[in-house]
């Protein structure tokens, strides 16, 4: 072969299996959600029994939620956007729950390795790892983002935004 010459460069082909394709991926994200609540759940149920109150039965229930429901409901397109609000509600609120917990029965001095490994600083951590997780999985089960018909907004032939049709029409509020 001559310098002008090149070799034929071969094609990238990505191998068959959960990374290559969208939706395999999404499952397989899911199941990691999925762990990740049951690890939470079970942590919870070892340091606070529900039989000692009646207050370690809310976590505990949300926490089956989260492990059991919002993976199937990540799986759905249509019910996707409902489970990473869900994820989002129950995280801020599990973490105001955990910080107010650690302050509550906080023992010793404040030093920067009480707060750190004597807290719940790590559990809420490990809670909002949740987060991308929740998104990523968004974006895979809905690459597209809502359907325009849903967005309330469309574009016109010069690209300049319009009301939907049905709201020119006069067929909406």
């Amino acid at each position: 072969m001559t310098s002008a010459q090149t070799a034929p460069v071969p094609r990238k082909t990505t191998p068959p299996g959960a990374l290559s394709d969208p939706r395999r991926l999404a499952r397989l994200l899911a199941f990691a959600w999925f762990w990740i609540s049951l690890g939470g759940l079970l942590l919870h149920l070892r340091i606070h029994p529900v039989q000692d109150s009646l207050y370690n039965w809310i976590p505990a229930v949300v926490g089956g939620a989260n492990a059991f429901v919002l993976p199937f409901l990540f799986l759905r397109r249509d019910l996707a956007p409902y489970a990473v609000l869900a994820a989002w509600f129950t995280v801020i609120i599990g973490t105001v729950a955990m910080a107010w917990y650690s302050l509550t029965t906080w023992w010793g001095p404040v030093t920067l390795a009480t707060v750190l490994l004597q807290s719940t600083f790590a559990d809420i951590a490990i809670l909002w790892a949740k987060i991308p997780l929740a998104h990523v999985i968004l974006g895979l089960v809905r690459p597209e983002g809502p359907r325009a018909a849903l967005r309330g907004c469309v574009r016109n032939a010069g690209g300049a935004a319009a009301r939907h049709p049905a709201m020119a029409k006069g067929g909406g509020a």
